[in-house]
């Protein structure tokens, strides 16, 4: 077995929370399956590891008079290069600039930017798979914004329609600040030719800002374009950390020293000036520090930092290879349930998706779903719209009128919901098999579940059985006393 992937095989069976265990209706107790990496990853436990070695160490940043001081300045620097040379993005040309809130705080940071530099240019292409994360800062900082669909119709959505876009593009001519797509949907994991998308977007004065969000755990991606003439090149990406196996740590951005080079920061205080005077100041020219007020999240980032050396260690490549075989036996195995819709084409020849599914299945509304699925089998699965809701409503409601003409409205937003799986490097192709095999079981008895239920106040599903209370897990104080 070549190195890389030996040490895939050791990384899979290295996550905190992998083999946590919790009761099943039935009261076996059993290790649950994670699959809900899409809303954020386990904590992939050599990183982190290495990461607390690091507190031994631990000091402020903007300081070299001491020892520690100077070791978290290498650190956190060494942080902000491993994300440059992870997205290939040359560190003459492009800064990493860490914040906040996920991506949701760097995408707020790029549309305000954008915005300001370039107010000839009201406007803003979004593709329709967007998470609202990098569709609702588009909205509130541009004039007008308009939505890119898809490839496809109803449930069988592909990547952005390029014909669409380039006809977008030349409706409003030269009043487009950028493209907002993301790298992959979080909803059916469809993967946007986002090289193919640039060129386009410069060919018309359009930037292009790109969610990466969904695909660096998954596959590669590159700031340099394939043409090889920057035509091609991307001008932002942003991402969260906690999607790349590191829980607590920064969102990030990755930019264009040369967008955001004249404008003024977004955050005052400590660490972005020269000089502060009674009546003045002066913001430093450097960054990233200019755009990183305060005391940053130094542990989080090198956690990240940690991170990325693995996977980079392992091979991007090696994890897709690993990741596809994982989705075509699903797609083989999901399909062959009768009753079972996947969401977005499953023809991977021509539409590349990562290792995330989105299904529903007839008869069974998709929280009640979800709910068996984690209080029979243990499998972690999300359900409902994935703050996505524009796309899933596109794929979603062409169904469910087939199914009844007569829908009402109000039905149909009840209704109009998914279960989504989403694997990740913490998972092999026995999770795959868990999930088929419950599935199946599922549909041969799809009454007796459904009839397990009770739908609560809140809309939800209740089991007969009642709900376990979380404080028999984890209790705050009982955690505390443990190792006082």
């Amino acid at each position: 077995m070549k190195t890389g992937h030996k040490l895939l095989t050791r990384m899979c069976n290295s996550f905190y929370g992998a083999a946590t265990t919790y009761r099943q209706i039935d009261g076996e107790f059993t290790a649950r399956t994670y699959l809900d990496s899409a809303a954020s990853c386990l904590m992939l436990k050599p990183a982190y590891e290495a990461s607390l070695k690091f507190l031994d160490h631990y000091s402020n940043t903007h300081s070299d008079t001491h020892n520690s001081a100077i070791i978290s300045n290498q650190m956190y620097k060494w942080a902000h290069a491993q994300v440059l040379q992870f997205v290939n993005a040359d560190p003459e040309e492009y800064t990493c600039i860490f914040m906040g809130s996920g991506s949701t705080a760097a995408i707020n940071r790029v549309a305000r930017s954008l915005s300001a530099a370039r107010p000839e240019k009201p406007g803003v292409l979004i593709s329709l798979m967007e998470h609202h994360s990098n569709d609702l800062p588009h909205r509130e900082t541009h004039d007008f914004a308009e939505h890119i669909g898809c490839v496809g119709e109803g449930v069988d959505l592909g990547s952005m329609d390029l014909d669409a876009l380039e006809a977008a593009l030349s409706k409003h001519h030269d009043k487009i600040d950028y493209v907002a797509v993301t790298a992959a949907s979080n909803v059916t994991g469809v993967v946007n030719p986002i090289h193919d998308i640039a060129q386009r977007a410069h060919a018309h004065g359009a930037l292009v800002v790109v969610d990466a969000s969904q695909i660096l755990a998954h596959r590669a991606l590159s700031m340099q374009g394939i043409v090889g003439d920057g035509s091609d090149d991307i001008d932002a990406v942003v991402f969260s950390g906690h999607k790349i196996y590191a829980p607590g740590s920064p969102g990030v951005l990755v930019i264009r020293r040369s967008l955001i080079d004249g404008g003024a920061p977004m955050e005052f205080g400590g660490g972005m000036v020269d000089q502060v005077f009674k009546t003045e100041y002066t913001v430093t020219t450097k960054f990233p520090d200019r755009e990183e007020a305060g005391t940053p999240n130094i542990l989080g980032a090198v956690n990240l930092g940690m991170c990325l050396d693995i996977m980079t260690r392992i091979g991007m490549d090696v994890i897709e290879q690993h990741e596809s075989e994982m989705l075509s036996y699903l797609f083989n195995e999901m399909q062959s349930i009768a009753g079972i819709t996947i969401y977005g084409d499953t023809d991977l020849s021509l539409v590349p998706r990562t290792a995330t599914i989105s299904f529903n299945l007839a008869g069974v509304d998709h929280g009640l779903l979800a709910a068996i699925l984690n209080d029979y089998f243990n499998l972690a699965l999300r359900n409902e719209c994935f703050c996505a809701h524009p796309y899933v409503r596109e794929m979603i409601l062409q169904q469910l009128w087939d199914l009844d003409p007569d829908l009402e409205e109000a039905e149909i937003e009840s209704k109009k919901g998914m279960v989504r799986a989403s694997f990740g490097l913490n998972n092999s192709i026995d999770d795959a098999h868990r999930l088929v095999t419950a599935l199946k079981e599922i549909d041969t008895r799809k009454d007796w579940y459904v009839s397990q239920y009770l739908r609560s106040e809140d809309g939800g599903f209740k089991h007969l059985k009642g709900s376990i209370d979380w404080n028999t897990y984890f209790c705050p104080s009982t955690v505390l006393e443990s190792v006082l």
